[in-house]
């Protein structure tokens, strides 16, 4: 949780829902799921009574669960229930389709963000948006780690993707042009004749924009 995964916690691909359409909306179950207001099902009281955040670390673990948490089950089910997993690391590294790897852990039969349920546990509210892991790191949920943002404000603080073929950010080559392309989002910065100039356009265009530091760097 803290930002290393050990041998026995192995990283697992989540089948992360794919998006449904509802009405003139395209929303997603991913999303629904990462955001928690939508949902109204798992409430910080809940998440209180089943898990331990630690802040400092960033480690979720499950509490021990009384007898009444086990109604209509058999005899013998809390006990063993707590032998197994009461103090334990709660959830594993779940890497997504994306390539990025985050906390993950499942309750009540849902999945969720561990950074998500560490904010509700903390604050007692899902955040308002987006968590962004300021070192980029999303197995670090130590709470000094977590800033609230939007999809902008998380975009710019992303590394260098690793299918980037120039090893700038916002640059790329044009071989229909002979000429390689500078771009800030979806706007055009133009074409240059070396990859120096279409970088100083790229970076020119950044500042004032918000970026961070490790915007663009290699992870």
């Amino acid at each position: 949780m803290n930002g290393s995964v050990s041998g026995t916690q192995q990283r697992r691909r989540w089948p992360w829902p794919r998006a449904t359409k509802r009405g003139n909306e395209t929303e997603t179950k991913r999303e629904t799921q990462e955001t928690g207001a939508v949902m109204g099902e798992l409430t910080a009281r809940e998440a209180r009574a089943l898990i331990d955040y630690n802040p400092s670390t960033g480690e979720l673990r499950w509490k021990a669960r009384p007898e009444s948490m086990f109604a209509g089950k058999k005899k013998g089910c809390c006990t063993r229930w707590n032998n197994r997993y009461a103090g334990k690391i709660a959830g594993s590294a779940a890497e997504r389709s994306n390539g990025l790897c985050y906390w993950a852990v499942r309750i009540n039969d849902k999945l969720y963000l561990a950074h998500r349920v560490a904010w509700l546990i903390l604050y007692g509210q899902w955040p308002s948006d987006k968590i962004d892991h300021l070192d980029g790191d999303g197995l670090n949920n130590r709470i000094d780690n977590f800033r609230e943002a939007t999809q902008k404000d998380n975009m710019q603080n992303q590394c260098l993707r690793q299918t980037s073929s120039t090893g700038v950010c916002g640059v790329s080559w044009r071989d229909d042009l002979g000429k390689w392309r500078a771009y800030l989002r979806k706007k055009h910065l133009g074409t240059f004749d070396t990859l120096l100039d279409a970088v100083a356009a790229r970076r020119s265009a950044e500042k004032g924009e918000g970026f961070t530091e490790r915007h663009g760097k290699a992870a």
